[in-house]
This record gives C-alpha cells, sequence and structure tokens, in this order.
C-alpha cells in the first residue's frame, strides 16, 4: 500500500503503531512471552531472553490495535498469530537475527487505511479523533446486511453512544438483519457498541480507498461531538430519517457522503462516490490521474460522467469543498516536509492495464479561484456551519441541523477568516452553483451579479463591498474615484466630461463639466462646455443648454434705419420693446439697428461728409434719476457676413436725465433717461456691415420697466455731430 498525501507520499504505507508479541518457552519450558510496538516505518525492535524455542506456529502474534482504531470481531481487538504458511525461522533464540514480515489480509490493508486516515487527520486537519472502534467479522456482516452489505460509520463508541445505540437498534430493527440484532440483545451491546463496521465484502476487503472514506465519516463525527454533543445526536437522527433511498433532496446524506469523500480525496486521490472525468475505476472508486478530476467545477446539473442524481449532487459538493482547500502550486503538498499541507488529489499517474502508480509531478493545480484556506480550517468550517447549536443533551435544536445551505454558509464564513475577499468566495461558490451560467467561462462582473441576484448564493456568500459591484476583481476593494469596474473586473476611467453612477460612466448633461469632487457642475448661463472646460459665449450670446451652443441674444428692440421718416421727431423715434417671454438673454437689453448702411447712402445724397453715426436711446418712462445716472456698461457690435456679431467698442458711461431735480424717495412721476450715445465709425460701416447692436447690459430694470410688461424706448439716429434730416432716397 502506497501513501498518497505528505512529504512521503509514494512510499510503501507500513504498519504501526500495533502490539507484536512473541511467544516462546524458555529452556526449562515456561511459557514466557515478549512484546514491543511497530514503529512509524513498520518495524520493531525487541529484547528477548535467549535459547528456547517458538510456541504455537510462528510464535508470533500481531494485535489489530493502535491509537487510531481498535478492530475486533469481538470484545477485545483481534490477534492475528496463524503464521504457519511463513517460513520463520527464530534460529534458537542463540543469536541476534532480523526477519521481515510481508503480510496480505483485508484486515491489515483496512487497519492500514485507518491508521493512515487518522495520521492525516492529526497531521493536516490538526484534529485529535479518539480510538476509532471498527467491529469486522459476524456482527459487522449482519449489521452491513441492513446497509446494502456496505460499510457502516455509525459512531456509536462516543459519549452520545448510549443515546446512539438504541435509536440505532431501533433503525435496525426496520430491516430483516435488525431481528438477529434484537436477539443478541444486552450481551451484543459492546458488539454493536462501535463507531465503524466493516463487513467481509468486496467493497471493504478489496478497495483501496472506501475505509478511508469511512474514516472521513469519523472524522465529521469527531468534530460534531467537539462542536456539542448535540451536534452528532442531531445529524445521527436526521441521517436515519433521510431512509436508504438517497436521492439529490437528501441534504444530509448527501453533505455527509460528500464530506467523507472529500476526505477520501485528500487521503488517497479518489472518491467512493463521485466519479469524474480522467479517473481510473478501480473496486467501486474513482482515482484521479490527470487533471481536471476533481478539480472540475460540478454543478450538480448532470455534468458528466454523472452516474446518477446523488452521485450528480454529491459530487458537485465534493469538487466545491476541494476548492476550499487545494493550491495553485502543483508542488505545495509534495513539498511540505511538515506534511501539514492538504493535497490537490493529484497522487497517481495511470500505467498500463487500467492501473494506478504514484506520480511526483503534480497535474491539478488551483487555477479557477484564490481560496486555499489550510486544513485546521475544516473543524472552524462545521462549526461555522452550525455556530448557534447548543442545548441539553437529547433535545438537539434545529440549529444543530446540517444541510447544504448551512455547509455552505459555514464554508463562507472560514474563507472570510482566513483572509477570503467577498470575490474570491463570491467565485468559489458560484463556480458549484446550479445557477451559473458555465463552469469556466463567465466573466468576474457577470459572476459578482450571479453572487447578488442569485438564491441562495447571495444569502450564502454575503453582501458586497459595494452594492454596484464597483469593484477591482484584484483586491475587491472599490475601484477609484472616477473609475468603474470592467466586466473583467479592471477598474477602468470614465471619459473627462462623465461621472461615475453606480457602476457605469454617465455623461454630464449638456452645459456642464465634471468639477475636482468628480461631480456634474452647470457652467455659467453665458457657458458652453468643451473638453470639460467652460467656455464663455460672446458678449452678445446666451448658450443654449439642450444644444450645448452659442446662440444670439434677441433683440428688445429693433430699428430698421429705412424705415426712419424724412423728419425725425425732437424726442426720437418711438420703439416698442419686446415681450420678456420671448427674450432670451433677460440680464441684457439689446437695440438692434438694421440696415446701417443707408445711413452712408443718404450722407451721399445730402453731399454730407460721413464720418460714422450715432444712436441715442431714451427712456420716456423713467422714473429713478440715481438709477438712470448710475455708472453702466455699454457695448457696441456689428453684424460680420459670417453671421456672428463682432463687438467694436465698449465703454462705461451715465445716463442723462431729463426731468425734475427732486422727486419724492427718487421715485419720479415723469421723467426720460437718455443713455449713452453710441459711435459707430464709417470705415466700419464701409467694410460691409449692416447691423448694429448697443447697450449691452443696460437691463430692462435700468429703465424702471416691469420684466414681464412691454414697454417703449426712444431712439434718435443720426449722421456725426447732427441730427440727421430724413428724407427719401
Amino acid at each position: 500500500m502506497i501513501r498518497g498525501w505528505g512529504f512521503d507520499a509514494g512510499k510503501e504505507l507500513p504498519l504501526s503503531g500495533l502490539r507484536v508479541e512473541v511467544h516462546k518457552w524458555s529452556e526449562l519450558l515456561i511459557p514466557t512471552m515478549f512484546h514491543s510496538t511497530l514503529s512509524d516505518d513498520g518495524t520493531v525492535a525487541m529484547r528477548i531472553g535467549k535459547g528456547g524455542s517458538a510456541r504455537g506456529e510462528s510464535g508470533l502474534c500481531l494485535s489489530l490495535e493502535n491509537d487510531a482504531a481498535m478492530m475486533s470481531s469481538g470484545i477485545t481487538e483481534n490477534e492475528f498469530c496463524d503464521f504457519r504458511e511463513i517460513e520463520f525461522d527464530w534460529g534458537g533464540f542463540d543469536e541476534d537475527i532480523s526477519r521481515e514480515l510481508r503480510l496480505n489480509d483485508w484486515q491489515l490493508h483496512a487497519f492500514n487505511q485507518l491508521t493512515d486516515s487518522n495520521r492525516y487527520a492529526r497531521s493536516v486537519l490538526k484534529i485529535t479523533p479518539p480510538q476509532a472502534e471498527v467491529g469486522v467479522g459476524f456482527s459487522a456482516n449482519v449489521i452491513a446486511g441492513g446497509n446494502d452489505d456496505q460499510p457502516l460509520t455509525a459512531c456509536l463508541n462516543f459519549p452520545e453512544g448510549e443515546i446512539l445505540l438504541v435509536e440505532f437498534a431501533a433503525a435496525l430493527s426496520l430491516v430483516p438483519e435488525g431481528a438477529v440484532v434484537g436477539a443478541l440483545g444486552l450481551v451484543a451491546t459492546p458488539i454493536i457498541k462501535r463507531d465503524m463496521f466493516l463487513p467481509d465484502t468486496p467493497a471493504p476487503r478489496d478497495s483501496r480507498g472506501i475505509v478511508t472514506h469511512e474514516y472521513g465519516h469519523f472524522v465529521m463525527c469527531t468534530i460534531l461531538h467537539d462542536i456539542d454533543s448535540n451536534a452528532l445526536l442531531r445529524l445521527f437522527r436526521d441521517r436515519i430519517a433521510e431512509g436508504d433511498d438517497d436521492s439529490r433532496e437528501d441534504e444530509l446524506t448527501v453533505q455527509s457522503e460528500a464530506f467523507a469523500d472529500f476526505f477520501m480525496t485528500q487521503v488517497t486521490s479518489g472518491a467512493n462516490y463521485a466519479s469524474f472525468t480522467e479517473a481510473v475505476s478501480s473496486n467501486g472508486s474513482d482515482y484521479c490521474v490527470a487533471r481536471p478530476c476533481v478539480e472540475q467545477n460540478f454543478r450538480g446539473l448532470g455534468d458528466a460522467p454523472a452516474l446518477d442524481e446523488f452521485n450528480d449532487e454529491t459530487r458537485r459538493f465534493v469538487s466545491l469543498f476541494h476548492d476550499a482547500v487545494d493550491h495553485r502550486e502543483t508542488q505545495r503538498w509534495r513539498s511540505d516536509t511538515s506534511s501539514s499541507s492538504p493535497t490537490n488529489a493529484d497522487a497517481w499517474a495511470a500505467l498500463p492495464a487500467g492501473l494506478v502508480g504514484f506520480t511526483t509531478l503534480g497535474y491539478q493545480g488551483d487555477l479557477d479561484d484564490q481560496i486555499e484556506f489550510p486544513g485546521s480550517s475544516v473543524a472552524s468550517w462545521w462549526g461555522n456551519a452550525i455556530p448557534d447549536c447548543r442545548g441539553d443533551l437529547g433535545d438537539p435544536s434545529e440549529k444543530c441541523a446540517v444541510n447544504a445551505l448551512r455547509m455552505q454558509q459555514g464554508l463562507a464564513r472560514t474563507m472570510y477568516q482566513q483572509g477570503a475577499t467577498w470575490c474570491d468566495v463570491c467565485e468559489v461558490i458560484m463556480n458549484h452553483s446550479k445557477n451559473a451560467q458555465a463552469t469556466t467561462a463567465v466573466v468576474p462582473t457577470g459572476i459578482w451579479q450571479l453572487c447578488v441576484n442569485s438564491a441562495p448564493e447571495s444569502e450564502i456568500v454575503g453582501p458586497p463591498p459595494s452594492s454596484n459591484l464597483r469593484l477591482d476583481a484584484a483586491t475587491c476593494q472599490l475601484c477609484p474615484p472616477g473609475t468603474v469596474s470592467h466586466s473583467s473586473g479592471q477598474c477602468l476611467p470614465c471619459a473627462s466630461n462623465e461621472i461615475v453612477e453606480g457602476n457605469s460612466c454617465v455623461v454630464c448633461p449638456p452645459g456642464s463639466i465634471v468639477d475636482a469632487e468628480l461631480k456634474c457642475v452647470p457652467c455659467g448661463p453665458r457657458e458652453i462646455s468643451s473638453a470639460n472646460q467652460c467656455v464663455r459665449c460672446d458678449f452678445f450670446q446666451i448658450a443654449a443648454r439642450s444644444s450645448n451652443t452659442c446662440t444670439d441674444c434677441s433683440a428688445d428692440a429693433t430699428v430698421d434705419w429705412r424705415s426712419l421718416a424724412d423728419s425725425c421727431p425732437s424726442e426720437g423715434l418711438a420703439v416698442p420693446i419686446a415681450s420678456s417671454a420671448v427674450d432670451t438673454c433677460p440680464d441684457q437689453f439689446w437695440l438692434e439697428v438694421t440696415n446701417i448702411d443707408d445711413a452712408m447712402l443718404r450722407a451721399e445724397l445730402d453731399d454730407v461728409t460721413f464720418d460714422g453715426l450715432t444712436v441715442t436711446v431714451g427712456v420716456p418712462s423713467a422714473r429713478s434719476k440715481s438709477r438712470c445716472e448710475s455708472t453702466q456698461t455699454l457695448v457696441t457690435g456689428l453684424l460680420g457676413s459670417a453671421g456672428s456679431w463682432t463687438p467694436i467698442g465698449g465703454a462705461q458711461g451715465s445716463g442723462v436725465w431729463q426731468g425734475p431735480e427732486f422727486c419724492n424717495d427718487d421715485f419720479c412721476e415723469s421723467g426720460t433717461c437718455l443713455l449713452p450715445t453710441t459711435l459707430v465709425a464709417a470705415a466700419e460701416i464701409a467694410s460691409g456691415q449692416r447691423n448694429l447692436r448697443v447697450l449691452g447690459s443696460a437691463q430692462r430694470s435700468i429703465f424702471g420697466l416691469p420684466l414681464a410688461a412691454p414697454g417703449e424706448i426712444t431712439v434718435t439716429a443720426a449722421i456725426t455731430g447732427e441730427y440727421f434730416v430724413c428724407r427719401p432716397r
């Protein structure tokens, strides 16, 4: 038998810890006995009195008991003393001798598996199981008869055993063989009160791993007993309630067999219930010989090669449990001199004729997740599955019940305790979920969405670090400000005109930019946004938010130079002010004078030197002298051939008040305010400019007019230096 785990993997697995006795007659024919214990390398050194001869057929006895197990067909441990077929010469006990004994018996092979499993539990899982009492022979054959002649681990020798034994006997009475057990009565109690029953059938007799699988159940009993006595009792009762007709819905049975198979894959790189691809079948078990085997992410959806629904569901959890402890480095467990690392279940490689042999090269490195918790966390995992299991012995509560949800929750909690991130845990759980869309090809953000939106995965994994999943897959931390999580899990920056909403880049509204706090802030009313900068419109323009463009301000009043009469009234031409409802620039007052080139033509007809023209605006309904005489900004612009307004001058000036000198609290019942005169040079008009705008920032309120009501202004247009004498051309 070859060891399949730890630093000594690949070496022959010797019997160890067994009591070896030498029985002899002294020279005076007095029966004597000498004994010692097999060391870990399977050897024993013993000092024996000289002289005499061997008693019995060989003078040698081997007891099937050590700290790991005691194997018995009756009350005490079994002994092997009949080695008559082996030529074994003691040499008269006259001198030091060395002998090699090679045995081939199924009970010894089974005992070797028990010891090997116990050593794994101690070294890797850091669990110290009690000595397992293993029944063989008649009682085991009878009891296993009620289990389809398969081995059975009942854990009846634990302190809870008195209660378990009664319920176990009651369960056996449901099968024909139970009548035989019942007939044994109280006398049979020590025989039945065993932790494990190994019948003399092919399953335990010829298999390298089935006894190891059964010891996995024993390890589970040990862990549950350490959590709370009621945990083991609840497990026992719920398992009996599920019956023998194993199905996908038998959650406890699935979890129990999956854990035992997980233990078996760790120790022997094989499984009893689970079937795998790239595996060799032997005596009812599958042994990995190449990838993927147990590394395949089974989901319980009939993934090939599924033998039946129970196998399919069990295998799903075996591969999940395996993913929690396996290593990315294929040689890690082989090179660990302390033999404390979980394995990758890749001890064997295929040999000709369907055989397997140990391989020094690993092939099942963990490539699809980041989880790698130590074997010592396995016990914590069970404790995290049923953390509230407490109570008086004999009355286990529902909180002690083991099911698929709790086992996965316990696994997730243990991963978190070992420093795993939410992303890591989500990936492992979802890789084995029925809700997964594929076993390996789902992108990180897709897996995260499933963990958040799928049941029961959302309950198993818990809430993510960010509710909108804006996470960096490498760290599972929130992406830096201004970035979002790509489907690959990388944090990518938004564009300069975008902000982050949830896990999306959203373009700021037209006319807005992204500020230092990465928020959309609107530009000013006369600004548009370009390359995440606020760009000011021309003075004659306003920003159109919907199109993020600069548009010309509407004229508040318009005068067509060609419409001037032959004679201009001294008080000026009355021009209506447009309604404020259509005013696109309410903070400015614009007078637009069109066809100003006509002034040049009129000057030529009148033989007047044309140096330019002036426009004076008067407000006859002004009421405030102080407001009229306040300083105002005057801007003049001409409409160019390209269709845009060009400023040609700007100045500040005060209005001229025409009205009473003294008013009541600056409120005058009548009065006219002449705003400063605007000059347009002849050269500018001669260059092709046809339209003129003046006044700029003079607001409606400067005229004392209600903002929402129309009114009138007076406009006087003249050749520079004199009033223009109006007459037809």
